[in-house]
């Protein structure tokens, strides 16, 4: 149900997940919700219906 993905070096989690939400409108939670572990890594939920995935993926690739 869940991708752990890496961001980009330098990045820290929370600061990246903002930034998508705030340029692409897609939630993921910063990896450090998790724990200081998590930090590196945002996690996105896959649990929206297949359409609703498809399209946060297609506004994930062009914000990259």
């Amino acid at each position: 149900f869940y991708i752990w993905a890496r961001i980009p070096e330098g990045e820290r989690s929370a600061e990246f997940a903002l930034s998508i939400l705030k340029e692409t409108g897609i939630a993921v939670a910063p990896g450090t919700f998790f724990g200081s572990a998590g930090e590196g890594y945002i996690r996105i939920s896959a649990t929206a219906p297949l359409e609703k995935i498809q399209e946060a993926m297609q506004r994930l690739r062009n914000y990259a």
